[in-house]
């Protein structure tokens, strides 16, 4: 099975009935524990995750038969492999929020005129549209104005954290270009002030974790911001399989995937200084604050949507789009339910049908 590369922290399989076994080979094996009271006949003795190096490879395993699970297809192989009547496709309940994550440690991506300028060079819709969800209509996939998820349904409940009236910016790449431009100028009067030089040309790196998604966008985003006009020069790093942080301290704008599973939680997660975003920007950390002092639910939710607008005015991060994702799996593998949370919540109720017991 394939092994994504988010942060939605599900669990693995060792923290339940398989706990971690000796790993002969690059695969993660984790053997059947024969003490777990649920044991049962039919329940598969080892559980063995496998990466690869593109979601085309793990599929082209999956219909040979491999492999029995892929634990994170996207909006449109999903949709394609739905047709397979030997497979199956449970969408996940929680969708995905994409964000690229500024380092506060590039003069560049530190200044906030050029970070929203980084905002109105990337035409999000259309990579959304055209690179993710293959120019398929995926309910629940849309690009967002925040960091919060803005749910999959009308009247989602985990919606309550997004501002529904901040409207995502749009691609306006000469606004980008013209914004680039004072940016330049504000940086170059500080590094004047400071006796410093700041270089010619604005070169960045984009990170980005080893899967599909994350890659083609990032790819579309490199050649929309090396446009004429904008001209800033992007280097694409991919992150080794199974690391989501850069580890080098070289990257200056990280390609982050959270699932948010509680946003009155959450937002801390991402936003705050010691947050998968490491935002040290001085009005949401208030903002932070100001949610932690909420004391009840109505507090909470407005409170929240003042983070939306903050985080958005200070482009605390760039936000890019939401996902619904899912899993397939051979139909010989029993117990999945139909919207887990992750991969591992019913592991218990895995059964194995032998190849002759099929329906």
């Amino acid at each position: 099975m394939e092994k994504p590369v988010d942060e939605s922290g599900a669990k693995s399989p060792s923290q339940r009935p398989y706990p971690l076994a000796d790993t002969p080979d690059e695969d993660l094996h984790f053997a059947l524990n024969p003490r777990f009271p649920a044991a049962a006949e039919g329940r598969p003795s080892e559980i063995v995750e496998r990466t690869f190096a593109s979601s085309k490879d793990a599929i082209s395993a999956l219909l040979r038969g491999d492999i029995d699970v892929i634990d994170y297809v996207y909006p449109d192989d999903a949709a394609r492999l739905m047709q397979d009547p030997d497979l199956a496709v449970a969408k996940y309940s929680l969708p995905t929020i994409h964000v690229l994550v500024p380092s506060y440690n590039n003069v560049f991506t530190a200044n906030q005129t050029f970070r929203r300028a980084l905002t109105y060079g990337i035409n999000r819709q259309a990579i959304l549209e055209s690179e993710i969800l293959g120019n398929e209509e995926v309910e629940g996939c849309q690009v967002l104005s925040g960091p919060f998820p803005v749910g999959t349904r009308d009247n989602d409940p985990l919606a309550y954290a997004y501002d529904e009236k901040i409207v995502p910016q749009s691609y306006y790449p000469r606004l980008s270009a013209i914004l680039k431009i004072l940016a330049r100028r504000e940086l170059k009067e500080i590094a004047g002030k400071r006796d410093e030089e700041l270089p010619k040309e604005t070169k960045l790196i984009i990170g980005y974790p080893s899967n599909h998604v994350a890659r083609v966008s990032c790819q579309a985003i490199q050649n929309y911001l090396q446009v004429p006009g904008i001209d800033i020069q992007i280097e694409l790093r991919e992150l080794p399989p199974g690391m989501s942080h850069d580890p080098t301290g070289e990257v200056d704008l990280l390609y982050v995937q959270v699932a948010m599973w509680e946003p009155v939680i959450d937002a801390r997660r991402l936003l705050a200084p010691s947050g998968v975003a490491s935002v040290g920007n001085e009005y949401v950390g208030m903002a932070l604050r100001r949610l932690d002092a909420a004391k009840n639910w109505r507090e909470a939710r407005n409170r929240l949507k003042e983070l939306h607008r903050i985080a958005y005015e200070q482009v605390a991060v760039i936000p890019l789009w939401q996902t619904v994702n899912s899993m397939v799996y051979s139909r010989r593998l029993r117990g999945i339910g139909s919207n887990p949370l992750n991969l591992y919540q019913d592991v218990e109720q895995w059964k194995v049908t032998p190849p002759s017991a099929q329906e």
